[in-house]
């Protein structure tokens, strides 16, 4: 059982690094660069978005209603420490080599009306535990942004720095069911920080499928030790 669980692991592990070097190889076929100096705008709502960092991405398309959406973006600052999350791979990845891991594949979507949003940060959401990331980006103007991280449908903890206040949600900022995130009133810069929030661990608890062999081998092993004893004592009686 062992032997075979080990040839299971090991396939497993060649096909994930087969299928993540795929990955990366069709997308580096297919991918448009960018600097901090490309700015993308928003000319019905008098906005634009750029990043502090540079970049690639594989499409980028603005839609009607304002929002720049993003496939497959990756930003040159990307950098995920494999080993410190309990991956399959271990070390560190960077760059576009980090979205195979990500939980969104590298999707990103923001709008902003009457101002200027540079992103100077963004750490996604991956895989693996922590389930927690983080965007921080300075704003000129006074309108409003909105983005969509594209988070799965499980609730989160959000806790957003508005100018370097602290706010509440209402204040200032919005979400919606969807975990879209709208900020209202910046004048200088945001940072938008999100933890999953986990079910609690008090209650109905399933043990451990190893406990009721453990606890029946004791109670053998008394019963038998027991019975000894009590041979044993038998015998000296007959002696």
């Amino acid at each position: 059982m062992l032997a075979a669980a080990f040839i299971m692991a090991l396939l497993f592990s060649i096909l994930e690094g087969t299928l993540h070097f795929w990955t990366i190889t069709a997308a580096e076929d297919n991918v448009i660069t960018f600097s901090p100096a490309d700015q993308f705008a928003i000319p019905n709502y008098d906005s634009s978005v750029n990043f502090s960092v540079g970049g690639s991405y594989e499409n980028a398309t603005l839609y009607d209603n304002g929002t720049w959406h993003f496939e497959g973006l990756a930003l040159n600052s990307y950098s995920l420490n494999m080993s410190a999350r309990g991956a399959p791979h271990k070390g560190i990845v960077t760059g576009r080599d980090v979205l195979p891991y990500l939980y969104d594949g590298g999707d990103f979507s923001v709008s902003d009306k009457n101002c200027k949003v540079t992103i100077t940060a963004y750490e996604p959401l991956t895989q693996y535990y922590p389930y927690s990331g983080w965007l921080n980006y300075t704003v000129t103007g006074t309108g409003e942004q909105t983005f969509d991280l594209h988070l799965p449908g499980k609730a989160f903890y959000w806790n957003i720095t508005i100018d370097g206040e602290m706010k509440i949600q209402n204040e200032s900022w919005t979400q919606s069911n969807n975990n879209l995130i709208k900020v209202t009133g910046a004048r200088n810069n945001v940072t938008i920080h999100y933890d999953e929030i986990l079910p609690p661990r008090d209650g109905p608890q399933t043990d451990p499928f190893w406990l009721p062999v453990t606890t029946a081998t004791i109670v053998v092993t008394l019963l038998l030790v027991v019975v000894i004893i009590f041979l044993k004592r038998k015998n000296r009686q007959h002696n």
